[in-house]
């Protein structure tokens, strides 16, 4: 138990310098700035996406790619997280 207690203070304790340093580089950047003098041309925007300038799109086409059942994935995660053999009579 003391074993498992020093693991989980190690993983506790470097996720959260890791999270620190991550804050302290987050708000010592460079700030936004309250004005800017850049005008987007959305003209030269689209020549530059190579899309041309119309309507928007009525309808998007999508394909579900797969679908799963979590019915049936249960099943396969508890038979494969038993490391105890099962006792039959």
């Amino acid at each position: 138990m003391r074993r498992f207690l020093r693991i989980a203070g190690i993983v506790v304790g470097t996720i959260v310098t890791i999270a620190l340093i991550a804050l302290v580089v987050l708000l010592q950047g460079p700030a936004v700035p309250d004005h800017s003098d850049y005008q987007l041309d959305l003209a030269t925007l689209r020549k530059l996406a190579d899309q041309t300038a119309g309507q928007r799109p009525v309808k998007i086409n999508a394909a579900e790619a797969d679908a799963t059942s979590s019915r049936r994935a249960f099943p396969v995660i508890s038979t494969t997280l038993n490391t105890k053999p099962s006792r039959t009579r």
